[in-house]
């Protein structure tokens, strides 16, 4: 038979461990409320203090990362890393002792960098500012060695040249020397000739006193030579003037007669109306082509027959062609008379020339035909000079030549020049006509009358 057996009371030791385990919980979670408050706390106040240190827009600055990273991570070599706030002050304070040399504030080395800044009036930093000095002072320091070198090249050329003037100055001396040493013999080679010369002089003087009696000799003779001379220079002039007159008179005459008619020689005979013989020949000076004009026995100019040509020259006669015959009523007949103004056997008259002349029958007178005149009187045995005076017997006018109009300031110079030569020529026949008038040399013969004198008929060509 079962026996009942009564069950015992336990003590519930799980529900107080329970129990305190939840005690000793609550107390714990007390414990970490209050100090995870606390922490919090704490945290908001470094926070704040952080915030015054730097910003959340600074706190992403490389500077500032790079000192959290020291502080945070020390790379475990010498002392332990100071905070990031220390790291700052002794890099300020390094910096500042940098920019002054010596123990200053931060704010003491900003002062001094920009007290410098402002004396230099410059905007760049001091390491810069410090790099330009140092390279300044290297330069300076070049230039000043180049100009010791200088001065040391300088030195040593002028010891040089120093050298070279004593050399010079002892040569000097030498030729001076030298130069006393010819002078010496000088003075005495002067001396020698000084009493020379007073010897020389005194017998001179002797001889200049002789000679000086015997010139007033002579200049007593001269003088009476002179007057001799005076009185019969008088009487030249005496005799001159006389001259004078008796040419004045002579001249009036010509000038009243005009061209006198002097035959040179005559026909001899007429083998057809174109051929005829004269008595001229080489015996007289006759060349071919040498020309007369024909007259009348009557000797009358104005009477003129016609003009001739010497073709071909004997001794003593000559064959010419007939060039021009006025009046087929007064034939040209043995006995007529011939003249060439330019032509004379005793002695060859003398001409002047001047103007322009129609040569050849073209109407158009030129400076040429002038020389061809007096190309004909030279052939012809005359003489042609290009001043009047009383010795000339003719003068023979062309046309007058045109005077040529001035040309504007700014011509060419080949135009100046051509005016120039044209206004030369037209001055020189104003002027000769102007002096033949003044003196009273007649005739004065124009062209035409000079051709008519000389037997010359303008023609293209003429054929001997």
């Amino acid at each position: 038979m079962a026996r009942a057996v009564a069950q015992r009371k336990q003590v519930p030791y799980v529900l107080i461990v329970f129990v305190f385990l939840f005690l000793v919980a609550a107390v714990m979670a007390v414990l970490f409320h209050m100090e995870a408050q606390e922490e919090k706390v704490n945290r908001v106040n470094l926070q704040n203090a952080l915030d015054s240190f730097v910003s959340d827009e600074d706190r992403g600055d490389p500077q500032v990362i790079a000192l959290i990273d020291r502080w945070e991570s020390p790379s475990g070599d010498g002392p332990d890393p100071l905070p990031v706030v220390p790291q700052v002050l002794k890099e300020n304070k390094s910096l500042a002792e940098m920019i002054t040399g010596g123990s200053t504030t931060t704010e003491g080395a900003l002062k001094a960098a920009k007290a410098i800044q402002d004396e230099h009036g410059s905007t760049a930093g001091l390491v810069d500012m410090i790099r330009s000095a140092y390279q300044q002072v290297a330069s300076g320091e070049e230039k000043h060695q180049q100009a010791v070198q200088a001065r040391r090249n300088d030195t040593e050329l002028s010891d040089q040249q120093l050298l070279a003037k004593d050399t010079q100055i002892e040569t000097t001396q030498n030729e001076i020397a030298q130069v006393r040493q010819q002078l010496t013999k000088a003075e005495s080679q002067l001396q020698t000739w000084r009493t020379e010369h007073d010897n020389s002089l005194r017998g001179a003087q002797d001889n200049w006193a002789q000679q000086r009696s015997d010139l007033d000799k002579k200049i007593a003779v001269l003088t009476q030579d002179i007057s001799a001379a005076r009185a019969d220079i008088k009487a030249k002039e005496r005799q001159l003037a006389r001259l004078e007159q008796q040419i004045a008179q002579l001249m009036r005459r010509k000038r009243e007669a005009g061209v006198v008619m002097a035959p040179d020689g005559k026909i001899v005979d007429t083998i057809s109306s174109e051929i005829v013989y004269i008595n001229l020949g080489k015996d007289n000076g006759v060349i071919p082509g040498l020309t007369f004009g024909v007259y009348p026995t009557t000797g009358k100019i104005e009477d003129q027959k016609g003009k001739i040509l010497v073709t071909k020259v004997h001794d003593t006669t000559s064959e010419c062609r007939v060039l021009d015959l006025f009046s087929q009523r007064h034939p040209i007949t043995p006995d007529d008379l011939i003249m060439n103004l330019a032509f004379n056997e005793e002695r060859p008259y003398t001409f002047v020339v001047d103007g322009v002349f129609d040569m050849h029958g073209t109407g158009q007178a030129s400076v040429a035909g002038a020389e061809e005149v007096r190309s004909m009187i030279k052939r012809f045995g005359g003489i042609v000079v290009d001043k009047v005076s009383p010795g000339v017997d003719y003068v023979v006018m062309g046309a007058e030549p045109e005077r040529p109009p001035q040309p504007s300031e700014d011509a060419d110079r080949t135009v100046w020049q051509v005016y120039q030569e044209r206004m030369k020529t037209y001055e020189a026949y104003v002027k000769v006509k102007a002096e033949a008038e003044r003196l009273g040399l007649l005739p004065i013969l124009n062209a035409n009358r000079f051709m008519d004198l000389v037997g010359y008929k303008p023609v293209q060509t003429l054929r001997y």
